[in-house]
Formats: C-alpha cells, sequence, structure tokens
C-alpha cells in the first residue's frame, strides 16, 4: 500500500509520511504498481510532543507504541514512529485514542476521519502531562460534524491505571470580522474575534494568521499590509479543554485610496436623447465601485435604466433603476467589485430621458482616474453614433 499525502499524485510508503504540520484530508490511497487512486474511509490521529501513542479498536487490539514496543494489531493500519503518527486505512471501527506522558510536557493532538475525501477532524493543544500520565479520547464523528460536543476524555492523572475524571469536549465555534471592508496599503486593519464562543467553558487564547508571514495574538488585533493583493486571514481559538477551532478568511488589500471615476459634466451636454450606449473604460487607478451616477441635463428626468461592465476575466455586475424614488439619478449594482488600474472593461448603458452627453469618442476622466471610450450609441429612433457618451460617475 502506499499514500500520495501532499497532492502531487506519486506514492509514498506508509512509513514516509510527509510530516508538515497540517493533516493532509485530501490524502489518496492506492495499491503499489497501480495507476490510479482509490480514496477509501480512513482515520488519522499525530501526535506532537514527547509520549506514547495508542490506538484501540473495539477487540482492543492496539496499534502505537506500547512501553517502548511498536505494535500495529488494528487490520490495516500503521504506526510511523518518527512522526508519532497512526493511520488506519478503511476504517470502520470505533476507536481509543490514548496518549501516556513520558515527560512533563505538554502535548498537542490531532484526530481526522476522512470519507469520500471530507474531512472531521479534532484538535486539542497545549495540554499538560508527566510521565504514566493517560488521557483517553473517544470521538463521535456524526456529533461533532454537525458541531456538537462530540468528544469524551478520561483522565488517569496519578498514572494508577484507573481513570478519575470524564469529561466532554465541544470545540469552541471560532469567528472574526474585520474593518475596514476595503482594506488599503500601509493602512492599519482591525481585526475582532470577540464573537468566538466555547459552548461548554471559555475561550483562553486567540492565534491569528495574516497571511504574510506573520501572527497576531488576543480577542483583538491589528495588522497592515505593504503590497496589494488576496490574503488569507486565519483565527485559531483554545478553550480551556485544550480544544481548538480554526477559521479563516480572504482579504483583498488594494493600493490605492478609494478613487472615483467621473466623467464631470461636460460644458454642453447637447443634443441629448436616451438610447444605449456600448464602450469600454480604462482606469489609471484601482477603484472600488458599487454605484452608478448619471448627470441628467437640467430640468429633465436623465438616468441610466440599466448598466452592465464586464471583461473577459469573469466580472459581471449589473445594475437596474427602480423609478423615480429616493436618488433616482444612481442605481446600484448587485455587487461590489473593482476597477484595476491599467485594465479595461465593457460597459452597456442603457439611459432615459434626459442624460447629459458627452459628444466625442473619448473622455478622461476628472483627476486623471482613466478613460471612457464610445464604441457604439444607438438612440431612442434607432439613430447610431460613435461619439456618444454618457456623463457618469461611478463610486462606492
Amino acid at each position: 500500500m502506499w499514500l500520495d499525502d501532499n497532492g502531487d499524485s506519486i506514492g509514498h510508503p506508509p512509513h514516509n509520511l510527509i510530516d508538515d504540520g497540517e493533516l493532509a484530508a485530501a490524502t489518496k490511497i492506492g495499491i503499489h504498481g497501480t495507476e490510479n487512486l482509490k480514496l477509501t474511509p480512513w482515520t488519522l490521529v499525530v501526535l506532537r510532543s514527547p509520549g506514547e501513542l495508542r490506538v484501540y479498536d473495539s477487540q482492543n487490539r492496539v496499534t502505537g507504541l506500547v512501553n517502548g514496543e511498536v505494535k500495529e494489531e488494528i487490520p490495516n493500519s500503521v504506526y510511523d514512529e518518527e512522526s508519532v503518527t497512526v493511520a488506519i486505512f478503511s476504517s470502520s471501527d470505533s476507536y481509543r485514542h490514548e496518549i501516556v506522558g513520558t515527560d512533563e510536557e505538554t502535548y498537542g493532538l490531532d484526530i481526522a476521519s476522512i470519507e469520500d475525501g471530507d474531512a472531521t477532524t479534532f484538535t486539542a493543544t497545549e495540554i499538560p502531562t508527566s510521565p504514566n500520565v493517560t488521557h483517553e479520547y473517544t470521538v463521535n464523528w456524526t456529533v461533532l460534524s454537525q458541531g456538537g460536543a462530540g468528544v469524551t476524555l478520561k483522565k488517569d492523572e496519578d498514572g494508577d491505571g484507573e481513570f478519575e475524571e470524564t469529561i466532554t469536549i465541544h470545540p469552541p465555534i471560532a469567528n472574526f470580522t474585520y474593518t475596514p471592508e476595503n482594506p488599503l496599503i500601509s493602512k492599519t486593519i482591525s481585526f475582532d474575534a470577540s464573537n468566538s464562543t466555547d459552548p461548554d467553558g471559555n475561550i483562553t487564547s486567540y492565534k491569528w494568521n495574516f497571511g504574510d508571514e506573520t501572527n497576531g495574538t488576543g480577542d483583538t488585533t491589528s495588522h497592515s499590509y505593504s503590497s496589494a493583493g488576496n490574503y488569507t486571514i486565519t483565527l485559531t481559538v483554545r478553550d480551556d479543554d485544550g480544544a481548538t477551532t480554526s477559521t479563516y478568511k480572504v482579504i483583498t488589500v488594494s493600493d490605492s485610496e478609494k478613487f472615483i471615476f467621473d466623467t464631470d459634466s461636460p460644458a454642453n451636454p447637447y443634443p441629448s436623447i436616451m438610447g444605449n450606449h456600448t464602450g469600454t473604460i480604462t482606469p489609471n487607478v484601482t477603484i472600488v465601485v458599487s454605484t452608478l451616477y448619471t448627470y441628467p441635463c437640467a430640468g429633465t428626468g436623465g438616468h441610466t435604466e440599466y448598466a452592465r461592465i464586464w471583461n473577459n476575466s469573469g466580472l459581471n455586475a449589473t445594475a437596474n433603476w427602480s423609478g423615480y424614488t429616493g436618488d433616482w439619478h444612481t442605481i446600484t449594482f448587485n455587487k461590489t467589485f473593482m476597477l484595476y488600474k491599467n485594465k479595461t472593461y465593457n460597459y452597456t448603458i442603457i439611459t432615459g430621458s434626459y442624460p447629459q452627453i458627452i459628444h466625442a469618442k473619448s473622455k478622461d476622466a476628472i483627476a486623471r482616474a482613466g478613460t471612457i471610450n464610445c464604441d457604439k450609441f444607438i438612440d431612442a429612433n434607432g439613430k447610431e453614433y460613435t461619439d456618444w457618451i454618457p456623463a457618469i460617475k461611478l463610486f462606492q
């Protein structure tokens, strides 16, 4: 039997797992000499500290380290002494996961059940132990996967072979928010995990990974980025039972202030008529957009009834007019999006009544924010032009 535990589709012997600190939820399992990998239910247990790790099945067969001796009694199981890992393939039994202390130390424990490529995990960290202290974990994977108290821990703290305490562990729930919603480089971003909870106790630590090789602690913290881009923020919370849970969010950091794209009002907006405008917009700065404003001719109801902005890279944002109510010069797109610096975007703008018109094939936005071009304008009477641009403003 062999494993592909890092996603490179290359099989490795079971005793040569990559110990990179991550549970390989997508590990594939195959039979040596076959080309196709076959997913099968399996269980992975990793101990992170000095100590003996033992896994028992319902028939009391054991795989792990027992008084210094490696045992692999459970069918289809392996024990890797170097990484202190037990893997059980085609697992269908219930298991007891036992940690026996060998030093005055703390340990970390990862237990994962993988089925059909989906992993349910339990993680405990910084659990105090000492020689002969025994902790035994059992996991109800159904309850745990539904967010319940699916872990039972028995403790033998004096090493006499008798468990003095049994507790049920409900892992904490990790949650956080951040502000501002659209962060900028070199500007402070505030992170708040105070809404994280522990159903059966208290959260004792908050650890942050900001996705740029830096870390933080505390239920609230702050950070800034020196480069624009997408960053994965990971929060890991630990409760007073030692159980941990992680959650993450991807944030986009922009390299500019919140610029607007504003054609401004032309000196002479006439002649004007409603119709269908198509063309392109190329910003010179990155702009966050959620709203379109249409400049109306004085004393008229000039507005945009429909707008679409899109490109060939997946952007497709639309906006529809809701009538002469409220700020009817302004319509809101179905999502907030970015117009990136020096990228070209297509637009369709269908106007109503008498909007202000820029009579040119191309127009630079104010503050050198970019350029808007006219490909075609078809008015309400079907007449076609190539030098009519709607006077608009794009902003958040």
